[in-house]
């Protein structure tokens, strides 16, 4: 019974699609492609600095897409010598004009004792500018025990400029930062051979790693009186 309430008194809060592509059509009619190609059901890059880019003005939402992330294989591979780092730009203005503001989801890696482990990081544009590549401040970083390989990234904004990363399903990332709070693209940049997928935009922030569901006020009633009855119940 509290079940059929509760789907009852939903109200559209659910999340609602704005853009996606799986890729699954070799059809590139909607991005800009710079060294990139869309071949095999992916987007991806063909050069040291492949990029491209696709309209995408949402700044409340959630970004769903499958990212890359492999180790490098030789010693002059590093972002600072010309290789990009595979990242996506989920809200920025325009990739080719100054001053380019941007949140960015980033898979790197860092060097230890044992060897290279990968990175995921959540960045945005310098103050100062700069490319996207050489001046940055970093907001968050994770390291990534699962080691290289694809991974399934869920991005949410809220209106507070909260920002939530999942990484396959598990929250890895949170932080609040208000500088920048609109978009006009959403941007893939990566080196030789990395590739993205799945893209989903829609327009509803995760709660918990879960869409946001809003509920009306008899449902929280509900709620609570069933919640005292079980515990009066258990006494």
């Amino acid at each position: 019974m509290l079940l059929l309430l509760l789907a009852l008194a939903m109200r559209p809060g659910v999340a609602a699609e704005v853009w996606s592509d799986d890729f699954e059509d070799d059809n590139h009619d909607d991005w800009t492609l710079n060294s990139c190609t869309i071949s095999d059901g992916m987007l991806k890059s063909v050069s040291s600095s492949g990029s491209a880019y696709h309209e995408s003005t949402t700044a409340v939402g959630t970004w769903s897409f499958d990212l890359e992330a492999e180790g490098f294989t030789t010693g002059i591979d590093w972002g600072w010598q010309g290789y990009i780092f595979p990242a996506v730009f989920f809200m920025s203005t325009h990739p080719e004009e100054t001053p380019w503001q941007f949140y960015a989801l980033v898979t790197t890696q860092v060097s230890t004792q044992d060897g290279f482990i990968p990175v995921v990081e959540l960045r945005k544009n310098s103050p100062n500018g700069g490319g996207a590549f050489y001046t940055w401040v970093k907001l968050a970083s994770y390291d990534i025990e699962e080691g290289f390989g694809w991974k399934h990234f869920d991005v949410s904004r809220t209106a507070g400029g909260q920002i939530t990363v999942l990484m396959n399903g598990a929250q890895v990332l949170q932080v609040t930062d208000t500088d920048f709070d609109s978009s006009e693209y959403l941007v893939f940049m990566a080196g030789k051979d990395r590739g993205l997928d799945n893209i989903v935009v829609d327009d509803v922030p995760m709660t918990s790693g879960l869409p946001l569901i809003i509920l009306g006020p008899a449902v929280l009633a509900i709620t609570i009186v069933t919640v005292v009855l079980v515990r009066r119940r258990a006494a």
